[in-house]
């Protein structure tokens, strides 16, 4: 996920266990994804770059600079 420097950010730094949930409907469908793992702030080049390829879209019109990676499974 993206996200902006700030207090969500920084606890990231002092807790990795972070819980994640988003949700959406549209007229025939609802979703909901919990996501509760540890998390932490891509550094590396090779790692940015990576992400950066899979195309994230943020939802808000919002400069989200950094990335944050919660790897988790599909139930």
């Amino acid at each position: 996920m993206r996200s902006a420097p700030g207090t969500k950010l920084a606890e990231i730094t002092i807790n990795e266990n972070v819980v994640f949930e988003t949700d959406g409907i549209s007229s025939d469908e609802a979703w909901s994804v919990v996501v509760k793992k540890a998390a932490r702030v891509l550094q590396s080049g090779a790692e940015i770059a990576e992400a950066e390829s899979l195309g994230l879209k943020t939802w808000v019109q919002v400069d989200f600079r950094e990335i944050v990676k919660a790897a988790a499974r599909r139930f």
